[in-house]
């Protein structure tokens, strides 16, 4: 084991594809990954692990100009002898920050290799060196993102036996807003019939109409959603004027959006961000933006986009070193985590987000780069 302080490495990147439980949003669905995974390796063999996988349609950026970049910052890198793991935090900073902002994915990708390198040094889990100062567990959403309410029930029964009490619907799909009332309240009604209930919240990815939002947004309310997530984009959300539901914004983030959000943060609108590494350019600006939503008195929600493994160990390392919130964190199983095959991932326990006690990620893939 190679001690905290400046080391050398090399660094390799591989390609990856896979098929995937089909999963989506109002606008498209998904049924297969690809990806490039990063490996950072020093002398003595320990090795920190890094995934770019941008989401088709979604991500700002694409695989092939992600790859690419990542390909040739390893390339160029491939003996990297001023990594100085004694200050990982900045030294992942300073190598993400190497890449181009507009590659977000790559970005994400080089500094969880760096801080999962780093964590394996000093023998700690990487929620820990984020900052994280207590293990436990945190709540996990389940995501419903299908209309036939059959369908969603069934999901739901099965989710809410395995411990989650809250669920994610997507909504805003093409001249399907009565139907998504319909699916809404079987599902009010499901969580009603428990004793503990179940919490709904609504992502609709910016679908849903302009010109119509206050009637659209005050039909949700009878739900009692936690939040509406996105209902538009950008600026057209600060026209929304004293919702009869709570906000959250996530897609507004992206695209250096982040460097304005307060400007959405009015009293009684605004109630969480939804924070993805992969579209923000890392872990490290997430926590930024975590903190500075706390100062507004705004939660931070963790969550992914049907990457990887390696992506997913990420996140739920994000998600762990935050404090412990009222919401749930978007960190339900999903089809992505299977495009690699049978990888053991140790975060995932009876519905809720456990903190593992092995070094780094605490997830390897096999045939290393």
């Amino acid at each position: 084991m190679v001690a905290p302080g400046p080391v050398a490495v090399t660094a390799g990147v591989r390609r990856f594809a896979g098929k995937m439980a089909a999963a989506g949003n109002a606008r498209r669905r998904w049924t297969e990954r690809r990806g490039g995974l990063l490996r950072l390796t020093a002398r003595d063999g320990t090795f920190g692990w890094g995934e770019a996988s941008p989401l088709p349609g979604y991500s700002p950026d694409d695989l092939e100009e992600a790859a690419a970049a990542l390909e040739a910052w390893a390339s160029a890198t491939e003996a990297l002898d001023a990594l100085d793991l004694a200050r990982p935090v900045a030294d992942a900073r300073r190598l993400a920050e190497t890449l181009p902002e507009d590659l977000p994915s790559a970005r994400f990708a080089v500094e969880t290799a760096v801080l999962d390198l780093a964590a394996r040094v000093r023998g700690v889990p990487l929620w820990r060196l984020l900052g994280g100062s207590r293990g436990g567990t945190r709540p996990v959403a389940a995501l419903i993102d299908v209309l036939d309410p059959v369908v969603a029930l069934e999901r739901a029964s099965a989710s809410y036996a395995r411990g989650v009490r809250t669920f994610k619907v997507k909504i805003g799909r093409p001249r399907a807003f009565a139907e998504e009332l319909e699916l809404l309240s079987a599902l009010r009604r499901f969580g009603d019939g428990f004793e503990d209930g179940i919490e709904l919240r609504l992502d609709a990815n910016g679908a849903l109409p302009e010109d119509d939002l206050g009637a659209h947004l005050r039909a949700l309310a009878p739900f009692r959603p936690q939040f509406v997530e996105e209902p538009v984009s950008g600026d057209a959300l600060l026209r929304v004027a004293d919702p009869p539901v709570p906000l959250a914004l996530d897609e507004s983030l992206q695209r250096g959006g982040y460097r304005t959000f307060e400007s959405w943060l009015r009293p009684g609108a605004c109630a969480a961000l939804v924070l993805k590494p992969a579209v923000l350019g890392g872990l490290l600006p997430c926590l930024v933006l975590a903190r500075r939503a706390a100062g507004h008195g705004v939660g931070a929600v963790v969550s992914h986009t049907f990457g990887g493994p390696i992506a997913f160990a990420a996140e739920s390392s994000l998600a762990l070193a935050l404090p412990e919130g009222p919401f749930a964190h978007g960190l339900g199983r999903h089809g992505g985590l299977d495009v690699l095959g049978q990888v053991d991932i140790p975060y995932l326990s009876e519905g809720r987000l456990r903190a593992p006690d092995c070094p780094g990620l605490g997830v390897d893939v096999e045939q290393p780069p």
